[in-house]
């Protein structure tokens, strides 16, 4: 499988400063990720890499000539430029787009690749930091040197103009994972074989301080057997061992022994290869083959989504702000009450693992950055959901419903992924009256993190790693993740299990929610002009009923659940839209038998009456109004309704709007099958009485 991460892999300084420029040439040299699961993919032998540009001495980097989207490399040429004294450092392969360099000292490189690709020749290049492991420096209650470099000498509050990054550090399950494990809290099966991704830079063919070498040259071998107290033996009698005896610092941003302040010599970086080293490793680290495969591994972004800082929208990041969704880094500033990203990007910072994790903080659970959201578009506050509101955060509507649903625009329909809004049963086109909503969203305490995260199948097992877990999906392979809805719905395999409680969308058979949905989508799109084909075409003629149906469309249609996540609401909202567009109201979804046509009632009437009447079977019909001497009145139906029961209203009002007098009138109903099968024809008429 082709990694969807193995992009450009800049620190995230550079990457803020190119902004549009990024792509602005034909081709860039591109510093790959290799997690051990592309080691495995490309048949290397070599040593994994965050894709930084900061790199462990000793260390191969991994490097490719790229072409800009919908280019191609025709050929390139590699040279080294620049490398430190004492180096003998050399290109793998000097004409191949993808190679490689061992940088075997200290100090920085510089890489120059001629790339001809369709659109030209261009000759760029790229800087590499090789330096060495200083490890955090406090690890143990030690204390941090700063003629070492080490991190918390200066990020741990000694200096004012730096946050104390390594305080709330020292508190995650990343710094303490390697003692928890020698002190037998892992488990009992923790082994020498699982420190390599648990301790700083592990490398057993590198001389440049990771953990393995400092461990050759102390003697320290793996305890057994594993019991507490042995981590703090190592801190005492293995000082600096102990500072890499962690996933620190340098794990994320690379070797600091060159850092000392200067931003171009050390990594940041928001791309998935960082956490890749470690969480790409199937079969039992897989977070990151699954996020390949969900929709969050191709974040949706277009140019016109950058606002400048004079920009509302940019200061107070409202839900008019597209780049707090639409870019890692403006989803990340968000969170923190920031402006969001100014640049206008042609390719946006990744929905990555630190989009939604905080690495330097315990202060949600598994780390997350903010699990509280703001409130929907109509200003419905969010009160449920658990962790999952990090989820709402940006699946919702960015309008109010009951106001967008008004006004025609070429943008118009409630924004898309509007889950938040449908599990909560509100913001759509009410049409004046509540529709009603279930208690779904109670159901789960985290919402859709309990759903769409429950756990991937095992491993062999159809839909591993494309459902559940970090895919976020549902449904792959042919098998569908409802196991979380097996306490409530039974023992289901698909949500088109969950049946309905009626034939909502009449077409004679009860099927599963979803179906149904469906076929109420369908209906709806049907009673808009112009007959629905492949996709729903919202025009300015359309009146404003018809504009809140056609709202309430893709309403429906956008949440993408079919009812899963509320049924009555959707149901309600479509069947809303088609008593309206039909100008009838549904009493019951039982199937009549039969045609009929009841007495009106009230009866006398003033100055409203309702007629009620019933079709068993799908029919192109007509109720029309006649004064006493039969001339037309009023329409009150005229349109094509699927089998069920009916209700019209009159309020003595002619087709011209205008109250009518006084006296006796007709109603006739005039219905015919629409399939014409046997030429069947329902007529019938009856008197009411308008008194005032």
């Amino acid at each position: 499988m082709k990694h969807k991460w193995l992009i450009c892999f800049f620190p995230l300084t550079l990457a803020i400063l190119l902004g549009a420029q990024a792509w602005a040439q034909t081709a860039r040299i591109v510093v790959e990720a290799m997690s051990p699961e592309r080691l495995l993919e490309k048949k290397l032998t070599t040593n994994i890499s965050s894709g930084l540009r900061n790199v462990p001495r000793g260390t191969y980097v991994y490097l490719s000539a790229q072409a800009a989207p919908g280019g191609t490399v025709q050929s390139v040429t590699w040279s080294l430029a620049v490398r430190p004294v004492g180096s003998t450092a050399v290109i793998d392969s000097v004409n191949k787009p993808f190679t490689t360099i061992r940088l075997d000292s200290v100090g920085q490189y510089v890489v120059r690749a001629s790339i001809t690709t369709n659109a030209g020749t261009k000759d760029t290049s790229v800087t590499l930091t090789a330096a060495n492991f200083v490890g955090v420096g406090s690890v143990g209650g030690a204390t941090p040197s700063l003629y070492k470099g080490q991190c918390a000498a200066c990020h741990k509050g000694q200096l004012a103009i730096l946050d104390d990054m390594v305080t709330p550090w020292s508190q995650t399950a990343h710094a303490t994972m390697f003692q928890r494990g020698v002190d037998g809290k892992v488990a009992p099966y923790y082994s020498a074989a699982c420190i390599r991704c648990h301790t700083t830079g592990y490398d057993a063919n590198a001389k440049n301080g990771n953990f393995a070498d400092l461990m050759k040259s102390a003697g320290w071998t793996f305890p057994s057997p594993l019991k507490a107290g042995n981590f703090d033996s190592l801190a005492v009698k293995y000082p600096d061992l102990a500072q890499v005896a962690t996933i620190g610092c340098e794990s994320c941003h690379g070797p600091g022994s060159l850092h000392y302040g200067d931003g171009d010599k050390i990594g940041r970086s928001m791309q998935v290869g960082v956490c890749a080293q470690c969480h790409d490793e199937p079969w039992r680290h897989s977070v990151v083959k699954q996020w390949e495969n969900s929709k969050h591994s191709e974040p949706l972004y277009e140019s016109a989504f950058a606002q400048a800082p004079t920009n509302a929208n940019y200061k107070t990041n409202n839900l008019s702000n597209c780049v707090r969704c639409h870019d890692g880094r403006g989803f990340i500033n968000f969170t923190q009450g920031k402006g969001t990203a100014t640049e206008t990007l042609t390719a946006a910072e990744p929905f990555s693992c630190t989009m939604c994790h905080e690495p330097h903080s315990t202060a949600n659970p598994h780390q997350l950055r903010k699990v509280t959201a703001d409130t929907l578009g109509n200003g419905q506050p969010i009160t449920l959901g658990g962790v999952g509101q990090l989820c709402m955060n940006c699946h919702k509507s960015r309008h109010n419903g009951e106001v967008a649903a008004r006004t025609y625009s070429s943008r118009f329909g409630p924004h898309y992924s509007i889950q938040t809004d449908m599990l909560l049963g509100t913001n759509a086109a009410e049409f004046g009256t509540p529709t009603s909503s279930s208690a779904h969203k109670y159901a789960l305490e985290n919402a859709c993190v309990d759903c769409h995260m429950y756990a991937t199948p095992d491993t062999g097992k159809p839909g591993r790693d494309k459902i559940g877990g970090h895919s976020f999906a549902v449904d792959a392979d042919g098998v569908e993740n409802v196991a979380a809805c097996r306490s409530c719905h039974g023992p289901i395999n698909s949500f088109d299990d969950i049946k309905a409680a009626y034939d909502f969308d009449r077409d004679g058979v009860v099927e599963g929610v979803q179906s149904e949905v469906k076929g109420l989508l369908a209906r709806v799109a049907n009673a808009l002009p112009p007959p629905f084909k492949d996709s729903l075409i919202v025009k300015p003629t359309f009146s404003q009923s018809q504009l809140r149906a056609a709202y309430n469309y893709l309403f429906v249609s956008r949440d993408g659940s079919y009812g899963v996540h509320n049924a009555k609401y959707a149901i309600g909202l479509l069947q809303k839209s088609m008593d309206i567009l039909t100008g009838v109201e549904t009493v019951s979804y039982d199937l009549p038998e039969t045609y009929t046509l009841t007495q009106n009632f009230p009866n006398p009437f003033n100055p409203t009456t309702e007629i009620q009447f019933s079709v068993p079977r799908e029919s192109k019909l007509q109720l029309i109004i006649f004064d006493i001497l039969g001339r037309k009145v009023k329409t009150l139906v005229d349109n094509v309704l699927p089998a069920g029961n009916y209700k019209a209203s009159w309020d003595a009002l002619d087709d011209n709007g205008q109250r009518v007098a006084s006296g006796v009138y007709l109603y006739r109903i005039v219905a015919q099958s629409a399939s014409g099968r046997g030429g069947e024809q329902f007529v019938m008429t009856k008197k009411m009485i308008l008194l005032k």
